[in-house]
């Protein structure tokens, strides 16, 4: 008790100090954010188009951080497990957000200047979360034309929500607005790409009001591509449709080519440049190419349309570290990572045996609700050459509890605990920046998949059984 008293009183002590630094700064701005994470000792970070920020946490997961801010500016806070949570701050805020666990949809209060607004977003994400998981599980789909109803009703119900809020920044107000007319334009333009046929039981159902704006959406909102995702997802979705409405029936089509010339009309430079990056990162993120001329070919393809010498080393690493851990390529090593049932393992000890390799961690929620399929995936190959390998990156403070977790469970293959949990060479090397991870490793020591399938996603099929095991 002691202990988190001196905690908060030593946070209030630094935040009125950064406070009145920051007002004697007259020429710049300022939010102060600072919270508290239990249950949860991944990374956390805030960003956006411009800006990236690592919350670095505390042993006691406690963080503060100052960030100067001149204008009213929406953030994403993502952590290692793929959740995000929007974030608005304005000039002055003083945010305090508390986090429990890895689901930052459901798992994230505000307090402190902002908090109405954050919390609305909050909601927001709740209600399309809700929505996207009800549309996934429909046994029956829909006719278009009840869809598109439902995210009307969607669209109305985010509106009556943003109008209940008792005094809000008025920034804030103008600018949600815009940002829940581009959701309902980018969900009903997913509707119209990918409902299918046969299921329209009106041909008037798509209203002409959204098929024209969608189609005679402008390609140069700067200020709105920066901002909106939904806005964003409207851009990548009619470069495809173009690139895709170019292509010959009678020929074989040349997807890359005609996007890029697609991507080369875009009149804003910097939307062009980053929708060329981002595509470019796709191609070579999700190529099966075999070798890394193929994934340079893609690289050399798109790397004239990037303006910013950022980008373009973004994505010279990207293709860099996809050749190095391309099929065939060695893998990179662990050494001595200590083994819960005693003793120490490096990577070279399996060698001689396929290896199915499980990063994970004790706060990963999604890792935990693997290791059932996991158990059930070794129990089906007990008998073959191959070696379930789990690595824990659970930091320090958390090695009690990986412990713990190992014997309650009663987890079985081999399990490993990384030393430097994400900051371990192993990891880098991998570029893991999310959990759970798998990798598949042949009996030389060579990389067969990089990016396997998770256990639940193959148990019940053949997909091990493809590669010879």
């Amino acid at each position: 008790m002691k202990n988190n008293f001196f905690i908060l009183f030593t946070s209030l002590f630094i935040i009125a100090a950064c406070k009145d630094n920051a007002k004697n700064e007259d020429s710049k701005q300022y939010v102060i954010i600072s919270g508290e994470v239990t249950n949860y000792s991944g990374w956390l970070k805030l960003h956006n188009d411009k800006e990236n920020y690592e919350l670095k946490l505390s042993d006691n997961g406690v963080f503060l951080d100052t960030i100067n801010l001149k204008t009213p500016t929406r953030y994403s806070i993502d952590n290692s497990v793929n959740s995000s949570a929007k974030i608005y701050l304005e000039p002055g805020n003083n945010l305090n957000i508390k986090i429990n666990g890895d689901n930052l949809t459901e798992n994230i209060s505000f307090s402190g200047d902002g908090a109405l607004e954050n919390e609305y977003l909050k909601k927001k994400n709740e209600v399309l979360f809700d929505y996207l998981k009800e549309e996934y599980n429909e046994k029956t789909p829909k006719p278009v034309n009840e869809k598109i109803a439902d995210i009307e009703k969607l669209h109305e119900k985010m509106l009556a929500e943003l109008e209940q809020l008792e005094n809000p920044s008025e920034n804030f107000i103008t600018t949600e607005k815009k940002q829940l007319h581009y959701m309902l334009l980018d969900n009903v333009n997913i509707q119209v790409m990918f409902h299918p046929e046969e299921n329209v039981d009106d041909k008037n159902a798509l209203s002409e009001k959204y098929v024209s704006e969608i189609k005679n959406l402008p390609m140069d909102r700067e200020s709105d591509f920066r901002s909106s995702e939904n806005y964003r997802s409207l851009l990548f979705t009619k470069i495809m449709n173009k690139s895709m409405g170019r292509e010959s029936q009678d020929t074989l089509p040349d997807f890359r080519g005609t996007e890029i010339a697609e991507i080369n009309k875009i009149p804003n430079s910097y939307i062009k440049s980053e929708i060329a990056f981002e595509n470019a990162k796709a191609s070579i993120q999700l190529s099966e190419a075999k070798d890394s001329q193929e994934l340079g070919r893609i690289r050399d393809q798109y790397m004239p349309l990037i303006e910013s010498d950022k980008r373009k080393k973004e994505l010279q690493d990207i293709y860099e570290l996809k050749s190095a851990n391309a099929p065939g390529m060695a893998s990179p090593q662990f050494i001595a990572y200590e083994n819960y049932a005693g003793g120490k393992n490096s990577l070279s000890d399996f060698l001689g045996k396929y290896v199915y390799i499980d990063i994970w961690a004790t706060w990963c929620s999604p890792c935990v609700a693997e290791i059932p399929y996991l158990e059930k995936l070794e129990k089906k190959y007990h008998d073959k050459n191959i070696a379930f390998v789990s690595i824990s990156i659970d930091s320090k403070r958390g090695y009690d509890k990986w412990r713990k977790m190992i014997k309650e469970k009663q987890m079985k293959g081999v399990q490993l605990i990384a030393d430097k949990d994400y900051d371990s060479d192993f990891i880098k090397a991998y570029n893991i920046n999310g959990i759970p991870k798998f990798i598949l490793l042949d009996p030389k020591g060579l990389i067969l998949n990089a990016d396997a399938s998770r256990p639940s996603q193959i148990v019940e099929t053949s997909w091990l059984d493809d590669y010879g095991i």
